[in-house]
């Protein structure tokens, strides 16, 4: 039955958004004609955070004035209309909203998915159950180490946090929810693969890595620009260390496929990224497909780097949505008209003909894939 699923989302979903693409690429005149429609939204319920996490900048102010439960009921009625069937909950920590069962009981209810992202650092058992049982579809929870190495990156006790892991690892083996472990890649986390991967054995939850970002407004800090002396990021002095995390997560899929979420070519695609963040070769696609919104109400569109286009509290969703303004940043986003960023890059890759035909290549070709952490790692 998943696999007649996997293949009608191919034919009716995947391909046209994958031939619209290539077809605006080569011929930006078709962009408004064949222009995508979002799909989903990411929300924060809060921007607040509890966590301490040395590349984001979240928890370094407390903000005031965010959304109201009423008010995001009646944004979520306005997604609804718009045709958006998946919603996102991040943060800020999404947990520290005491509504948030309701929130997505509320999503639930007008026949949406709801999925979060969380440091899991308040997820107990009465917490999860209660998740669930509104309708929560997947969690995700954020780990960048374990034990001192986590404690070092995300500055909280790793207990805690290990005890929650389990909590929705064993929901997960239930099938009462889907789940994975996220693993941000950067300069301090390059050797803290192997625990985490252990972990994710030990637990039975597949890995789903991310790659630090500069720009949006959460991880836009002072120390954490694209420089040589850069905290977060990876330099060309961090190769080696990079190219050992990229062999080792190529074992890691090549030893069970189904153990990470994130493809060969994400694999392939942190080099060139690490590079060269703004790869303008690769069109935005994920800023097409969804729709993200802060705290306050501010609609960024489908990427954060590039500024609010207006909020809900002043402009219904549909206006802002077809404003001038917009629909210029919309095209804008779409060519890498933009500061170049890795949010939802995953999905850029997953949309972009060239890097599908190198992920079916090492797929098929096993010996190929010691490419992604060669020296001159591309293909020809």
């Amino acid at each position: 039955m998943r696999t007649l699923v996997r293949i009608k989302n191919i034919f009716t979903i995947h391909l046209p958004i994958l031939i619209k693409g290539e077809l605006m690429r080569r011929f930006p005149s078709l962009f408004q004609t064949m222009r995508l429609r979002p799909e989903s939204a990411w929300l924060n319920p809060t921007d607040n955070c509890n966590m301490r996490c040395i590349m984001c900048g979240q928890w370094r102010e407390t903000k005031t004035g965010e959304l109201t439960l009423d008010e995001w009921k009646a944004l979520i009625l306005q997604l609804r209309d718009r045709g958006i069937r998946k919603i996102g909950l991040n943060g800020g920590e999404t947990l520290l909203r005491k509504d948030i069962v309701d929130l997505i009981d509320y999503i639930t209810a007008q026949g949406m998915d709801a999925a979060i992202i969380t440091s899991g650092y308040l997820l107990d058992d009465a917490k999860l159950t209660a998740l669930i049982d509104a309708g929560l579809k997947h969690v995700t929870v954020s780990i960048d180490g374990v034990g001192a190495e986590y404690e070092k990156i995300r500055r909280r006790e790793w207990p805690r946090v290990e005890k929650a892991v389990r909590l929705v690892a064993q929901a997960y083996r239930e099938g009462r929810l889907d789940a994975n472990i996220g693993f941000v890649v950067m300069r301090q986390t390059l050797a803290h693969l192997d625990g985490v991967r252990a972990l994710c054995q030990e637990v039975g939850l597949p890995l789903m890595f991310s790659l630090v970002d500069c720009t949006p407004f959460f991880f836009k800090l002072p120390e954490n620009h694209r420089r040589v002396d850069d905290t977060n990021w990876v330099t060309a002095a961090d190769r080696p260390l990079l190219r050992s995390l990229q062999r080792r997560l190529v074992e890691m899929k090549g030893q069970d496929h189904y153990s990470m979420v994130n493809t060969y070519g994400d694999i392939d695609y942190m080099s060139s990224y690490f590079d060269d963040p703004l790869q303008r070769k690769i069109p935005c696609t994920v800023s097409q497909l969804r729709i993200m919104i802060n705290g306050r109400g501010e609609v960024y569109g489908g990427c954060w780097s590039m500024g609010s286009y207006g909020n809900v509290r002043q402009t219904p969703l549909p206006e802002i949505l077809e404003s001038k303004k917009f629909r210029k940043a919309h095209h804008a986003m779409f060519y890498k008209l933009c500061p170049g960023c890795s949010c939802g890059y995953t999905t850029n890759v997953r949309y972009s003909l060239p890097l599908q035909l190198k992920d079916r290549l090492f797929n098929f070709f096993p010996f190929l894939r010691r490419r992604i952490y060669a020296k001159e790692h591309a293909l020809p």
